[in-house]
């Protein structure tokens, strides 16, 4: 994602062999579904350059950091609470002209269409979602922008964790929370795959 770190951990490496067969090269991903084709991708070169079969597996935020995955893409708040574990080798520079050619990403706050909220001052208390806690783009940079206004999350009537972006995305269009922040690679995908979510 555009938050995502590749990262891998280092040694000690796992036996590539068992009873004569080759153990998979395996990748984790930890960050949105609608972004699982981009790893997938990246698995299968992985896979061709290295002569060696590679499995892309979707984790779960703390399981697939226990030394059994070679490679682990991630959000970055999580790679810093998990550094001592991990060693970042690559992180994406996503097309666009806000990116700048950059390894960077944004947050974009998402409301309803017809939603009467113009600034995120008229989301007191508004209900709210995130994805997870581990999530820089989603939790993390709402958390800090709370404390610059000296404000906790009490400054949102009701907060819903809602696992991943995409489900954040549909808890807001379908009216069931009034607002959530979005990863910005997670929300052009979104848009991509369904024209009609700007419109919402």
């Amino acid at each position: 994602m555009t938050k995502s770190t590749l990262a891998s951990r280092p040694a000690p490496k796992r036996s590539v062999h068992t009873n004569g067969i080759r153990k998979p090269f395996r990748v984790v991903t930890l960050l949105a579904p609608n972004l699982f084709p981009v790893y997938e991708l990246i698995t299968h070169t992985i896979s061709r350059r290295l002569g060696w079969p590679a499995e892309l597996v979707v984790g779960s935020t703390e399981a697939d950091l226990d030394g059994s995955s070679d490679v682990c893409f991630l959000c970055g708040l999580l790679y810093i609470q998990k550094a001592h574990l991990l060693e970042p080798i690559a992180a994406p520079i996503l097309k666009g002209e806000r990116y700048g050619g950059r390894p960077i990403y944004f947050s974009e706050i998402i409301v309803r269409a017809d939603s009467p909220f113009q600034s995120f001052a008229y989301l007191r208390g508004r209900s709210w979602a995130y994805n997870e806690p581990n999530s820089q783009s989603g939790y993390g940079i709402i958390r800090h922008h709370l404390l610059q206004i000296d404000e906790t999350l009490g400054f949102f009537g009701s907060i819903v964790e809602a696992g991943w972006h995409e489900r954040s995305i549909h808890l807001v269009r379908s009216g069931q929370v009034n607002a959530s922040a979005i990863d910005s690679h997670v929300l052009a995908v979104a848009m991509r795959d369904d024209p009609g979510l700007a419109a919402d």
